[in-house]
């Protein structure tokens, strides 16, 4: 689609049925099929150069891309890197329970809500988790990242402010459904 006008340019069938969002970076489209595989669709000639799965084959509920790396989430609780270029995985870390939310990143860190009520921060280089922030509730909406805080809502508790540093609780809105921006 033209952004400018609006008219359509013209339509990609990429074969198979894609599912969640798809996610632009430099060179590729990253998109999700119904088989849970993420396929790396090439902005030049179109096709799909190469596929990145998790292990146990669990549905792919989130992905997010970098120049050089891309992040994916599962309903199995599996969050991994992978470096575009080389087309390989760099690490994998196991949460407790799915993740249905949206993976965010900021600078070098990685931000995943849980539905095993983790707030879970990885340093994107290598997985280690910087802190965890337990809510106490089943956590279904992404965090919003704030430059010094991160807000949640967590089901049936209200809307957390977490300092991003070191993972302390600021306070707690009992009432609070979810904060749009800073």
């Amino acid at each position: 689609i033209d952004p400018n006008i609006g008219t359509e340019l013209g339509v990609y069938d990429p074969g198979f049925t894609s599912v969640n969002r798809s996610v632009r970076q430099s060179n590729y489209l990253f998109m999700i099929s119904a088989e849970a595989i993420i396929n790396a669709v090439s902005y030049e000639d179109k096709l799909a150069r190469y596929q990145v799965s998790a292990e146990d084959g669990s549905g792919i509920t989130s992905l997010a891309a970098t120049n050089g790396s891309a992040v994916f989430t599962t309903d199995s609780g599996i969050v991994a890197r992978f470096d575009i270029l080389r087309r390989s995985k760099n690490w994998q870390f196991q949460a407790k329970d799915a993740i249905i939310a949206d993976v965010v990143l900021v600078g070098e860190y990685i931000y995943i809500s849980s539905t095993d009520t983790n707030i879970y921060k990885l340093w994107i280089l290598d997985g280690s988790v910087q802190w965890l922030f337990r809510s106490g509730g089943s956590l279904i909406d992404s965090v919003r990242a704030g430059e010094k805080v991160v807000y949640q809502y967590a089901k049936y508790k209200g809307l957390y402010c977490v300092d991003a540093a070191d993972g302390k609780k600021l306070w707690l809105q009992p009432k609070g459904l979810d904060v749009l921006t800073e």
